[in-house]
């Protein structure tokens, strides 16, 4: 079992009534920030297949660029990610979960996927499927054809 799971379930063996009430302040305020990076962990987990779903990204980038919803905050806020990281939330979430997330997991979800966004640069700049994705949304045409380049120049300074 990993060592991070072990942690957690050794918390069903402890006594939460002998917790002083600002340790139990703590104690449920890291479990919130615990869940909420758990919750976002697995809005992440199409990441792991290899082949990822191009049509949930055409669709993200369709309702970034193009939707009536330009003035809502979770939409402003993918449009001033960078082009890596706004690749992984389209391959990771829908409409209908984004709609629904709650604005602390959101704000979470996004920290999450800009770190995966830099670890999978390589990743994303080389794969057709993704850039044929990107081709064929309604993204804009620096978003289309500054991609690359963008990744690029930001992989070489990491």
């Amino acid at each position: 079992m990993d060592g991070y799971v072990q942690v957690l379930t050794s918390l069903d063996g402890c006594s939460h009534q002998d917790l002083s009430s600002a340790d139990l302040d703590l104690v449920v305020n890291s479990l919130k920030r615990h869940i909420l990076k758990v919750e976002a962990a697995r809005l992440l987990l199409p990441l792991r297949n290899s082949s990822f779903r191009t049509v949930r990204l055409q669709r993200m980038l369709k309702l970034v660029f193009t939707s009536e919803k330009q003035e809502d905050k979770k939409i402003q806020t993918l449009r001033c990610l960078d082009c890596a990281t706004l690749i992984v939330c389209g391959l990771c979430l829908t409409q209908k979960t984004l709609d629904t997330l709650k604005p602390e997991l959101f704000e979470t979800f996004i920290g999450q996927a800009t770190v995966a966004a830099q670890q999978l640069y390589a990743v994303i700049v080389g794969n057709n499927d993704i850039d044929q994705a990107v081709q064929l949304s309604s993204a804009d045409q620096t978003f289309k054809y500054g991609k690359e380049n963008v990744l690029c120049a930001n992989y070489m300074s990491h």
